[in-house]
């Protein structure tokens, strides 16, 4: 029957349409992703090398900001490790420094920040500032 084989190539054509439906949702996808670029516009992603650039060499010269991101972020003290170890987390913690993604800004110059902080206490209560000092 030819109308028999029109049904078959007809559902076969059908098979390879959209609906409607599928074709909003793709639309509402397409439209999620287009709100999700405009917001990495707004907060971009820390570049390569954004706050330096360390290598293994500059253990020595990184040692509080090392020190103060293995007990806070990884909670380990630097004492309790093989040399091996501390060397592996090293090169983790550079990896982080370098890809300027580390948690909190003392992490990459502890001694600036110490000083940042210690200014906005003593402004926020200046006879606790000058107790200490």
């Amino acid at each position: 029957h030819p109308g028999a084989q029109g049904r078959v190539s007809g559902a076969k054509m059908g098979s390879k349409k959209k609906s409607k439906k599928e074709k909003k949702g793709k639309k509402e996808k397409k439209g999620k992703k287009k709100d999700a670029k405009k917001h990495r516009k707004e907060a971009p992603e820390p570049e390569f090398g954004a706050r330096g650039f360390i290598k293994e060499t500059d253990k020595y010269d990184k040692e509080g900001e090392f020190r103060a991101w293995l007990g806070e972020v990884k909670k380990l003290d630097v004492e309790s490790l093989q040399k091996w170890e501390e060397k592996e987390l090293f090169k983790e913690y550079a990896e982080d420094y370098n890809t300027a993604t580390l948690p909190h800004e003392k992490f990459y110059n502890l001694e600036k920040w110490s000083r940042e902080e210690a200014a906005r206490r003593a402004r926020e209560d200046p006879t606790a500032a000058a107790a200490t000092a």
